[in-house]
Order: structure tokens, then sequence, then C-alpha cells
């Protein structure tokens, strides 16, 4: 009896010292139960997220149609925090959650200005004709489109994007383990630098600036259009064509 009153009391002495290490504080589970809340804001341009959500970001839409609604387990949505400073969304979490239906943010912005996402946000955006700039890092991964103007893209970490579309100029700086594929996406004047163990794709009709180090990997394409070259590479990163 001694026994089992000791091993009792051990396990209650060890789910008190799980409770107050950092960390090991269980998160809320979701009911399964999906449903919606909509957002009210003035002007939003600029956002930034992390944590586990799927997101779905549409930019260029008419004055007066903006929308940003938070789709997850109903018992979950008063734990999601959405605030908006200098134009900018800001979306955090007040504490850990586990949801059983998943966390999606669906935004129709006037302008999407400015995008930020790090951890293991998952993206769809359509940026309009004014292009924008694009910050991923972490496990991030991005699917966007462009539709004109500049577009600016930094990703960092073993971050992933995949863009698509039309623009002016595009400015790219790779690090870490990330990859960036803009082969699908056709560019007057592209600007890339890449560092560590970075890949990125590209493909622009007129002018192409690279500087690749450390082992990264850049590759342009001139199977259909014959654009101006400048490439600088050091140590054993690679700079190749695909013709």
């Amino acid at each position: 009896m001694f026994q089992i009153f000791l091993r009792h009391q051990l396990l209650f002495a060890s789910i008190l010292v799980l409770s107050a290490v950092p960390g090991c504080v269980p998160k809320k589970l979701g009911n399964g139960a999906k449903e919606t809340k909509s957002y009210n804001f003035g002007p939003i341009e600029d956002v930034a997220i992390s944590g586990n959500w799927t997101v779905f970001a549409e930019g260029g839409v008419s004055d007066g149609a903006q929308r940003i609604l938070v789709k997850t387990d109903g018992n979950l949505l008063d734990f999601v925090e959405l605030r908006v400073v200098d134009r900018r969304l800001q979306v955090t979490l007040k504490e850990e959650i586990n949801p059983r239906s998943g966390l999606e943010l669906h935004l129709r912005l006037a302008k999407l200005a400015a995008y930020s996402s790090a951890g293991a946000v998952k993206s769809q955006l359509n940026f309009s004709d004014q292009g924008g700039r694009l910050q991923v890092s972490g496990l991030s991964r991005v699917e966007a489109k462009v539709l004109g103007g500049e577009l600016v893209i930094d990703a960092r970490g073993a971050s992933r994007v995949e863009l698509g579309g039309r623009a002016n100029t595009l400015s790219i700086t790779a690090e870490s383990a990330s990859r960036v594929d803009a082969s699908a996406t056709l560019v007057d004047a592209a600007d890339v630098k890449a560092d560590d163990a970075s890949r990125v794709f590209i493909h622009a009709t007129r002018d192409i600036s690279i500087t690749a180090n450390g082992a990264s990997n850049v590759t342009y394409d001139l199977r259909r259009h014959k654009p101006t070259v400048k490439a600088k590479s050091f140590g054993s990163a690679q700079v190749n064509q695909v013709r």
C-alpha cells in the first residue's frame, strides 16, 4: 500500500513540475466545429503573421470591399488576436491552441503592399499591379502572384516561395536554405543576391544581376529571351543557365 501511495505522490509531483515548466502547458484543444469570425478595421496595406496558419490574401479589390475573416474551431476564436498599427495587420494568439478544423485567415484588401510570414505559415497571395514586399522565414510556404510594379522578396530559413505573373522589376535576397522559384514570372529586370545554401530560379526579359555566395545556386532562363546578364559567384556558389 505504501508503494502505491508513493507512486501516486510522485505522479502528482511530476504533473506539478511539468505545469510549471515553460512550454509544457497543454495547448487549448479545438472542438472540431469550424466557425467564421469577421473583423472590421480601417485601411490595411501590410500583414505580419506567424505560427501554423493558412492564409489566403488578395490585394487590389475595390474600395469598400475589404474583408477580414478568421476560420477555426468555434471555441478557439477568442484566442485569436488581430491588431492594426499604422495600417499593418498583426496576427497573434493569446495562448497556444490545437485546432481540429484548421486555422485560416482570409483577406481581401484594396492594397497589399507588404506581407511577412514566419513559423509554418502557408500562404496564397495575389499582389496588385503596384507590386509589394514579401518577407518569409522559418518553414513558411508562399504561393504568390504579382500583376505588375516592383516586387521585393526576402527569404530566409527553410522557407519556400513560388511566384507567378508579371512584374516590372524583381529583387530577391535569399539566405540559409530558402528556395525562391520565380521561373514562371516574367519580369523586365531582376536583381538576385543568394547566400548560404539557398536556391533561386528567375526569368527576365531585359536585365539580370546576380551575386551568389556560399553554396547557393541561381538559375536563369534564356530559352525565350536574351537579357543582359551580370553574374558574380564566390565560394562554391553556382550560377546556371537554361537554354
